[in-house]
């Protein structure tokens, strides 16, 4: 399997069916780092506008980057 199918099949569910260039960019700008894009899409899930955040994020307009996952989590209220 695939390992970036996960981060994908999130993307098409957090920014809809057309997400996967959205997607590719996200995980370019995170370094090929398949979890902090997933991080990624999961924080993005709870915003109103899911696309504008990640949108920001990859113009670098969005928040600094968060090293302590476990914390955002629960602020968010996502159990994983």
């Amino acid at each position: 399997m695939d390992p970036k199918k996960p981060l994908y099949d999130l993307g098409r569910k957090v920014l809809g069916p057309s997400a996967g260039g959205q997607v590719t960019r996200l995980l370019r700008h995170c370094g090929s780092d398949i979890d902090a894009a997933m991080r990624t899409l999961v924080i993005a899930k709870t915003k109103s506008n899911p696309g504008q955040y990640i949108g920001e994020i990859l113009r670098g307009q969005g928040p600094p980057e968060t090293t302590d996952w476990d914390a955002e989590y629960r602020r968010i209220g996502v159990s994983l």
